[in-house]
């Protein structure tokens, strides 16, 4: 469904921006670049690999297991779209986009709550620093796809279309 979305995503722009382009309509990312794109993808690729084995020791059923859920399901989005793999992404819908912006927002929260907690220089104040400019980035990303959504009828009217 975001096929067209994402085709042809994520090239740099003189000020250093990300565009998002749909057809002949661009979409900018103004806050993050390409690289930023590329630095976030490990503290995210960290974050699902740790979640999914929190995960398997919890009861499924339980507001753990489902929030673990929900967080692994906004990161494996975030993740396929930093990788562009744009053949992955027809199956995101609209609500899926929604969903991922929400776990986002919570996962966001509590990084700053943990980071607040720790002194600035430590290990730990840094790996929560990291994680933190991740999930914003990832969380950018998916606001602009999710406000650049086109439904699936049109989105195959538009493919027939451009065929023509």
């Amino acid at each position: 469904m975001l096929g067209a979305l994402t085709r042809g995503f994520m090239p740099s722009l003189p000020d250093g921006g990300i565009v998002l382009a749909q057809g002949m309509k661009e979409y900018r990312v103004d806050r993050y670049t390409t690289d930023d794109m590329k630095e976030a993808l490990r503290p995210i690729a960290s974050l699902i690999s740790k979640s999914a084995k929190a995960q398997q020791k919890l009861s499924p059923g339980t507001w753990q297991h489902i929030m673990l859920r929900d967080n692994l399901k906004a990161l494996r989005i975030a993740s396929t779209l930093m990788n562009k793999e744009t053949d992955d992404t027809a199956s995101f819908t609209r609500e899926d986009l929604q969903e991922a912006l929400h776990a986002f927002a919570s996962m966001i929260s509590k990084t700053h709550k943990a980071k607040a907690k720790f002194t600035s220089g430590t290990s730990q104040h840094t790996l929560q620093a990291n994680r933190l400019k991740a999930l914003q980035t990832a969380e950018a990303l998916i606001k602009a796809v999710f406000g650049n959504y086109v439904p699936p009828k049109i989105e195959s009217l538009l493919a027939e279309f451009r065929k023509q």
